[in-house]
């Protein structure tokens, strides 16, 4: 899958990991453990005051951890919940 929020290399920019929004149902499977890494995740996410989260593995543009992520990461973004960093694209799956 290439997304078109890529640099050069085909490696994602990592605008959706600097903040972003999860459903209320998403936040509650999360803090439920009924998520594949929920335990992991929840002690990446950091609230930010507008409601929306970022990661605190997200330093100088780039992701800290970005080849040991969890699955929730390296599933982002999905059908029908695409990036939502400016000219991103739905991926084709």
């Amino acid at each position: 899958m290439k997304l078109t929020c890529t640099d050069e290399t085909g490696g994602c920019l990592g605008d959706c990991c600097s903040g972003f929004s999860l459903s209320k149902a998403v936040q509650l499977t999360i803090m439920s453990d009924m998520a594949e890494d929920g335990a992991i995740i929840r002690n990446m996410l950091i609230p930010l005051e507008d409601g929306n989260f970022t990661c605190k593995h997200w330093h100088d543009n780039r992701c800290t951890i970005y080849a040991w992520r969890p699955q929730m990461c390296r599933d982002f973004p999905e059908k029908g919940n695409p990036c939502g960093a400016p000219g991103c694209k739905e991926p084709n799956h």
